[in-house]
């Protein structure tokens, strides 16, 4: 069996399996599709990944399925955190049993574990967004507080600011995070240094 059938085949038990999981649909192939792999949509944008072991695909007595999970991730990054030495939950099942046994055997050795670690990085990237959006809010508060002169951006879990009087050569540039926020003031007098630093404490209450 080459690629191609072994694909199908794929497809095929992936639509089987959702009929059989309510809550569960078979997810059509966005964009490039992936050789011999298929995709069960879940709720709340769980999915399931199901891709032929090729190893065994020619076996006799049937071939083999990798089950696998995808995680919530925001933008690039990755939100599952696992102990050292702990991986995500992944286990396979032979396509020489029924369509009921494989569903089965997917539902009782990998979904409860699978759900774990969903809920598990789910948590992880709504703590991670609270984080992000609390910087940012700091970020263009303190933009805000020193005028039309200040640019500001934003990466992650660190906010920069900048500002320049061209008049008087003065610069600042604050580093800013969730719970704190330093500055760099130059070039500026006394007065106005504490004048600066004044409107910065306030922004940052």
């Amino acid at each position: 069996m080459n690629d191609f059938e072994t694909t199908e085949q794929v497809h095929a038990l992936a639509r089987r399996v959702a009929v059989l999981w309510p809550e569960w649909e078979y997810k059509e192939p966005q964009g490039e599709n992936m050789p011999v792999t298929a995709w069960l949509a879940g709720p709340e944008e769980r999915e399931v990944t199901l891709r032929a072991d090729c190893i065994f695909a020619r076996s006799a007595d049937g071939w083999r399925v990798i089950v696998s999970g995808h995680y919530p991730r925001d933008g690039g990054q990755g939100m599952l955190r696992l102990d050292d030495g702990e991986k995500p939950p992944q286990i396979t099942v032979s396509t020489s049993r029924t369509d009921g046994e494989i569903a089965a055997d997917i539902q009782r050795r990998f979904l409860p574990r699978y759900e774990r670690c969903y809920e598990q990085a789910l948590s992880e990237r709504d703590g991670w967004r609270a984080h992000v959006g609390a910087v940012e809010a700091r970020t263009l508060a303190i933009a805000a507080a020193l005028g039309e002169q200040a640019t500001a951006k934003t990466l992650d879990l660190r906010g920069e600011v900048y500002a320049s009087h061209p008049g008087n050569h003065t610069s600042v540039k604050v580093a800013v995070y969730e719970r704190e926020s330093h500055w760099d003031i130059r070039y500026a007098t006394p007065e106005l240094e504490a004048q600066l630093a004044g409107v910065l404490r306030e922004a940052l209450q």
